[in-house]
């Protein structure tokens, strides 16, 4: 059998063989992906425990460690973040704190807002409300401000302030913003 001049002579292995047979070699030298990517393997999260309010800051202070879950399927690092009064300016900064030095993957929110004090619970509520949407962070609440049921939000109200500011007006995607 002639074989046409240019042509390379065919091969006794099919063009699919060889490329499984190159797809293999390329797995076996090259690190598995659970190795090339350690964040896959840890199963730690971090979670801010907010005790808010003047009773809790002799109780708590150093009671609340990684023993404590145990028995949980992954390994819970809590960071205790005691906050002494529920103001609005206290509690944003010393979250919005917390959330800068630390990794966090969710909050756990406990203050000791008295039940007729309406006003003070419903802004501790859109101060979580406001921190986790602006963050994706997800923020329970236990007593206090839990109890507000905060009202649905427009998608356009979800969005980051930067992006909802170009939205309503469209200069305001070229203006410089402080943030």
């Amino acid at each position: 059998m002639a074989i046409p001049r240019g042509q390379p002579p065919p091969s006794p292995w099919p063009p699919l063989f060889l490329l499984l047979l190159y797809l293999l070699l390329l797995l076996i030298s090259s690190p598995s992906p659970l190795q090339a990517r350690p964040l896959l393997l840890q199963q730690s999260i971090n979670v801010a425990v907010v005790f808010s309010g003047s009773s809790y800051q002799n109780e708590v202070r150093g009671r609340l460690s990684g023993e404590n879950f145990v028995d949980m399927p992954v390994v819970v690092s809590p960071v205790t973040v005691l906050v002494n009064d529920t103001n609005p300016r206290d509690l944003l900064t010393r979250l919005c704190d917390t959330m800068a030095t630390e990794k966090l993957h969710g909050v756990v929110f406990e203050d000791d807002v008295g039940v007729g004090d309406d006003t003070q619970v419903a802004e501790v509520a859109q101060i979580l409300d406001f921190l986790s949407t602006q963050t994706a962070l997800p923020i329970v609440g236990i007593s206090g401000g839990s109890a507000v049921v905060i009202p649905f939000k427009d998608p356009i109200q979800t969005q980051p302030l930067r992006s909802r500011a170009a939205a309503v007006h469209p200069l305001a995607a070229h203006a410089q913003l402080p943030f």
